[in-house]
């Protein structure tokens, strides 16, 4: 079977996220597991040597695309359209959610990670135009694949055409998380860098609906006797958005406990999740939640929201509470950074509940539905 994945959208040099994350673990091992297969990759110039290195058995296809997201979403539909002709594959397989307008003459396959589009707005005709590209993309392809049932539920209710064709697939947590031989001279060199305290609590933010906001007034009123020693790190804040949320600590009377990153080096990021004492997630919208998992993964206990896919994920292996109530959240975070017996507990479960994800089946799941829209 011939099979042409594109993963031209997500560059090298772009900040790491849960949709580039899924790309780059996923397509390697599908490569790695299933060689007998011809497997064409569309990369980006940017991305190509990734791929080549991490997908030595697939014939990797470079293109150069506009740095402007308003013209490179055109010229990748137009690669795409070009690279069906001219290799004619069985499967079409977008690990990043659209098919390019017009009709399809192989089998199709897509992962869509959410629609939250229809549920933060981005501007009208910026939701306008994603409307008709999941409509058209939830028309056409043959199999969808979900992050969650909640993703999975959520496009059925909004894009019924495609009921019928969704099934869910967890994505994975990678290995690096498990496999952490930090010393503890290395995690005190990283914490030192970022020049942050022994004690802190870590989360991830940029989007709103991530409500860095609100974890803020959740820290603010800590019992001082708790937080006396211990900052928030937030990291993924683009200098955009510092100067924004800086006035909002500012107000609260935290500055100088609140310490806001930009995106960090992979190898950085587990070691700030390794030393934290705690990871705070009270996202408002999630379509799966990996950062989650990677907490769970490296031995670090979370506090997250009861949201959209989050409890799905999380399970009983972290607490999960509503991130509007404000004092209940925080009376959890207190539990949390002061109750060792549950700390242990909820390291331990952690720990078993992120390897219950890992590419590894995620892979296997993929390769089956992409086999069975072959099929029809």
């Amino acid at each position: 079977m011939k099979i042409l994945i594109n993963v031209l959208r997500y560059r090298e040099s772009a900040p790491a996220g849960g949709n580039k994350t899924y790309v780059y673990n996923l397509t390697p091992k599908l490569v790695e597991k299933y060689p007998e297969h011809d497997w064409i990759i569309l990369a980006a110039e940017d991305n190509e040597n990734y791929f080549k290195m991490n997908a030595p058995g697939a014939d990797i296809r470079s293109f150069r695309l506009h740095p402007r997201m308003l013209f490179r979403i055109p010229k990748e539909h137009l690669i795409v359209r070009r690279a069906l002709k001219e290799f004619n594959p069985d499967v079409y397989y977008n690990p990043a959610t659209l098919l390019p307008f017009g009709k399809m003459k192989c089998a199709s396959v897509v992962t869509i990670h959410d629609i939250n589009f229809t549920h933060f707005s981005q501007g009208y005709w910026h939701d306008r135009y994603k409307w008709r590209l999941y409509s058209h993309t939830c028309e056409s392809a043959d199999r969808i694949m979900a992050d969650s049932r909640f993703t999975a539920d959520d496009l059925a209710a909004k894009f019924p055409v495609c009921k019928g064709k969704v099934e869910v697939v967890y994505a994975g947590v990678s290995e690096d998380f498990f496999q952490q031989n930090f010393t503890h001279e290395e995690l005190k060199g990283i914490r030192q860098k970022y020049h942050l305290p022994d004690r802190y609590i870590l989360s991830i933010g940029h989007f709103p609906h991530k409500n860095v906001s609100g974890l803020m007034r959740v820290f603010a009123g800590l019992n001082p006797d708790i937080s006396g020693e211990c900052s928030l790190v937030v990291t993924g804040i683009p200098d955009s958005d510092k100067i924004r949320y800086q006035r909002e600590a500012a107000a609260l009377e935290i500055s100088e406990k609140v310490i806001l990153l930009e995106y960090l080096t992979k190898k950085d990021f587990r070691g700030l999740l390794k030393s934290a004492r705690v990871f705070a997630f009270p996202s408002l919208f999630e379509g799966f939640g990996l950062p989650v998992l990677e907490a769970m993964a490296s031995g670090c206990p979370v506090i997250a929201s009861d949201r959209t896919s989050i409890p799905e994920v999380a399970g009983d292996a972290g607490i999960v509470c509503d991130p509007d109530d404000i004092v209940k959240f925080r009376n959890e975070l207190s539990k949390l950074l002061t109750d060792e017996n549950l700390r242990r507990d909820l390291i331990a479960k952690g720990m078993a509940r992120a390897k219950e994800f890992n590419w590894g089946r995620t892979a296997d799941q993929a390769m089956r539905i992409i086999k069975e829209a072959y099929a029809v």
